[in-house]
């Protein structure tokens, strides 16, 4: 008991709160945390992204993704589905594959917006012809303000719209799909998004006091 007493009072000098509270010494303004920008607020609320690839079956070149079956569905929540080869299913959603962040879905909108779709589209009012058996039909659907465009690319040999190209390759990549298929052997493993990594920020600022020194 004598013990406990005499470490309770070394402790009571450091136990003082002083009357004030937490009032800031010598007049200074209290620290005031800075509002971060919302990314979302040039994105329309209702941004929706849809891309379907229909490959005729006599198609011999699907290596890259572009020319490959394809189905992507990017939803205004940033819920990102994606789908390839088998695992496409007409008329079907495809899975789930991540839920993109907020700066992520404002770079699909900014992409979209300079690469000029918006502005080519046509209101889709009838179901898109398939493909010739030897044809690729790559369409994307795009959604903004209640309004939704359609642009439609027939191709039967080179790609030949680098707008339509660059779109379908960059939510492919945000979807985690590959160019070429795997393997038949090949057993894929489910990704899983954890979100970027918390300790970068110590990292970088490990490294900048090294290179001082």
């Amino acid at each position: 008991m004598v013990a406990t007493r005499a470490v309770l009072a070394s402790l009571l000098p450091w136990l003082v709160v002083p009357s004030g509270g937490c009032a800031p010494k010598d007049g200074a303004s209290p620290v005031r945390m800075a509002r971060l920008p919302d990314p979302l607020t040039e994105v329309p609320p209702d941004f929706e992204v849809e891309i379907r690839v229909m490959v005729g079956d006599r198609v011999t070149d699907r290596t890259l993704l572009q020319r490959r079956r394809v189905s992507m569905l990017l939803l205004p929540d940033g819920s990102l589905h994606a789908a390839t080869g088998r695992f496409v299913l007409p008329g079907l959603r495809p899975g789930l594959a991540r839920t993109l962040y907020q700066e992520q879905v404002a770079e699909v909108w900014k992409l979209v917006e300079s690469l000029g779709l918006l502005e080519r589209g046509e209101i889709p009012e009838r179901p898109v012809r398939p493909p010739g058996r030897k044809e690729i039909v790559r369409v994307v659907e795009l959604t903004s303000d209640n309004v939704r465009r359609r642009v439609v690319e027939r191709v039967v040999a080179a790609d030949s719209d680098p707008a339509v190209t660059e779109l379908i390759r960059t939510m492919g990549q945000l979807a985690w799909l590959r160019d070429a298929p795997p393997p038949a052997n090949l057993i894929e493993p489910l990704r899983y998004d954890f979100g970027p990594d918390p300790w970068a920020r110590y990292r970088a600022t490990n490294r900048s006091a090294e290179s001082e020194q």
